[in-house]
């Protein structure tokens, strides 16, 4: 009897071991390993009629690609789109996500374009949040990297099934882009600039458990972009009367501006490990 007991609890602790090799979560969290993460990278330079230009040559999505390739995620595990971003290629991202993307997986939907197209065009709050919730992974961020981005991120907040949803600004805030002809020394979105950063850094590991969680990679990528807008940014009198001149004061916020996380996961998102 002994003996069968010592071979019955040997297979169980087998069975545990294996299945903590294969599961992509530990005490940290849930891990976004290279086999099993997957990112849809969308970006907006050039617009319709009606629309300023962003010129960038795309450099937000390229700075995320370059980041997690970095890490190791495999090339064909990006779905990245270039302009022409409508409804259409948004059904098509949704689509190659259901037909290459396995239920367990971890997922990053990045968004980055005028907020007012994104309003007036793409209506993100129509449509969008259905197809988000309907999604079978349910470890995935969602990421809008525009004006009053906060806008587009209200559908979630009670919304259980929606992950991680982020808008970068609050929905009354204006967003910040630089252009190569711009003074500012950041080009491209601020934010991207720092997230990048910060997924490759290990001083964003704030509590030392050598992983780098998205809520840690949120207060430094939020944080940093407040501090360099302020210094860099808003001391600089023609940008700052632009904001002013749009009816949006940022020196009468304490800080400026102010990211929007909607989290219903009980756990963290790991991005990165060391």
């Amino acid at each position: 009897m002994k003996n069968r007991i010592r071979i019955v609890s040997i297979f169980f602790i087998t069975i545990l071991l294996l299945t903590g090799c294969t599961n992509d979560s530990d005490s940290r969290g849930h891990i976004f390993k290279p086999n099993n993460t997957y990112l849809i990278l969308f970006e907006m330079n050039h617009y319709p009629e009606g629309y300023s230009e962003l010129e960038n040559s795309f450099i937000n999505i390229k700075k995320i690609q370059e980041s997690f390739t970095e890490i190791e995620i495999p090339q064909d595990h990006f779905f990245i789109q270039e302009d022409d971003l409508t409804e259409a290629t948004l059904q098509a991202a949704f689509e190659w996500l259901e037909d290459t993307v396995p239920s367990d997986a971890k997922l990053i939907f990045y968004i980055g374009a005028h907020g007012s197209y994104l309003e007036n065009e793409i209506k993100m709050n129509d449509n969008f949040p259905d197809k988000w919730d309907a999604l079978e992974q349910s470890d995935k961020i969602l990421i809008i990297d525009s004006c009053f981005s906060g806008h587009f991120i209200k559908p979630y907040e009670e919304d259980v099934k929606s992950g991680i949803t982020y808008g970068i600004v609050s929905e009354d805030e204006l967003n910040w882009w630089a252009e190569e002809s711009d003074e500012t020394g950041i080009v491209g979105s601020v934010w991207v600039h720092y997230f990048v950063e910060g997924l490759l850094s290990k001083d964003v590991d704030r509590n030392g458990d050598k992983a780098i969680s998205f809520t840690e990679l949120h207060e430094y990528a939020n944080t940093s972009t407040q501090s360099y807008m302020e210094e860099y940014v808003f001391s600089i009198p023609e940008y700052l009367e632009m904001y002013e001149g749009k009816g949006h004061y940022p020196r009468k916020k304490e800080a400026y501006p102010n990211a929007v996380m909607d989290n219903h996961l009980e756990y963290e998102l790991i991005l990165n490990t060391y």
